[in-house]
């Protein structure tokens, strides 16, 4: 069987292994650097989960809570929102109309991207009239603007999108910019 044999000379002479020892050890201590910075930034790009509630008072005692939770992964976010209103008004006075009912979302966040995918159903109660508005899987991207995909229905009529009442998307826009944080 062969030996392997270390000695001084093997080097050459005792300075190169002094020298030779040297370069080892500061291997060994940029290997040590490299390790912990590799585990610094794996835990720094980890994801977490998240379940946050927010409640919105209006001035006339009306309001809105929002449950998100989800998922984090670096720059993204995977989860689902439930947003519930309580005669919250939407306008600056009292007579303004009371909105009632729920949102259910799917959400998907990156930077300079949100994409929703909605079910509702709303009462938007005024004191002329009522608007029942109604959807599933509409689909709505934020991104330089707000836009809306799929069918909605308002007082048992149903709409495509681009074919509803101006008011209702208005409203429905809104709505939307509101609860979409």
């Amino acid at each position: 069987m062969p030996t392997l044999r270390f000695d001084s000379n093997h080097f050459g002479n005792k300075r190169g292994f002094k020298s030779h020892l040297g370069e080892l050890k500061m291997i060994k201590k940029l290997t040590t650097i490299l390790l912990a910075t590799l585990l610094i930034s794996t835990q720094a790009n980890a994801g977490f989960d998240v379940t946050r509630m927010t409640t919105v008072v209006d001035d006339y005692s009306g309001s809105y809570t929002t449950t998100k939770s989800g998922r984090f992964d670096e720059s993204a976010f995977l989860g689902t929102s439930l947003t519930e209103f309580s005669n919250f008004h939407l306008g600056d006075n009292e007579e303004a109309a009371g909105l009632t009912g729920t949102i259910s979302k799917e959400v998907s966040r990156s930077v300079g991207y949100l994409q929703t995918i909605s079910d509702g159903s709303l009462s938007f109660v005024g004191a002329e009239n009522t608007l029942d508005i109604s959807f599933e899987d509409l689909t709505v991207l934020f991104d330089e603007e707000l836009t809306m995909t799929g069918e909605i229905t308002v007082n048992e009529e149903v709409y495509d999108v681009e074919d509803l009442p101006v008011m209702v998307a208005a409203i429905l826009k809104k709505i939307f910019k509101l609860t979409r944080r």
